[in-house]
């Protein structure tokens, strides 16, 4: 089982940090917009800069951790006072970046039949103000509705989609 840690102190609103394969540390602001103090995609915006412009303190202090099952392979992305973290066994969480209560959870499939997987999500997710994007490794591209954990549209590429 992989968690989630959510560290906090006064003058930051969160750091998040994954234990998947190593460590992934990125700051997030309050927003419920994508801005460049959020952390809404893959190396934070549409440049891919990857850079946070929050100060880590010297002293992280955990705030919460979150058992989420399987394997996380990609990053989480957070925006306002959510955190969506991908998992390989084809579920997204959306937790509260307060407490780490999960929110809602969506699944990439709603039955996994015998001795089968259900696809499962590699990748970061992309988040805008009222959709979560994020695609599966059996080539299907999820359009997840932010506020409801609901699916939107879903696209099959015709390949596995890692990035």
């Amino acid at each position: 089982m992989k968690n989630v840690n959510i560290v906090r102190r006064s003058f930051l609103p969160a750091i998040i940090v994954l234990s998947a394969w190593g460590s992934l540390a990125v700051a997030a602001d309050e927003r419920t917009a994508p801005g460049r103090t959020g952390w809404p995609s893959f190396r934070q915006n549409p440049e891919q800069t990857g850079v946070a412009v929050s100060t880590l303190p010297s002293k992280l202090e955990k705030l919460w951790e979150a058992e989420l099952g399987d394997q996380i392979l990609g990053g989480a992305a957070i925006l306002g006072d959510r955190v969506y973290v991908p998992c390989l066994s084809g579920s997204l969480f959306c937790l509260d970046k307060a407490n780490g209560k999960t929110i809602w959870t969506y699944r990439t499939v709603e039955v996994v039949a015998a001795n089968s997987f259900a696809p499962g999500f590699k990748s970061a997710p992309t988040v805008t103000d009222a959709v979560v994007y994020l695609g599966d490794d059996a080539g299907v591209f999820h359009a997840i509705d932010r506020a409801t954990g609901k699916a939107l549209w879903k696209f099959e590429s015709g390949g596995d989609i890692v990035g």
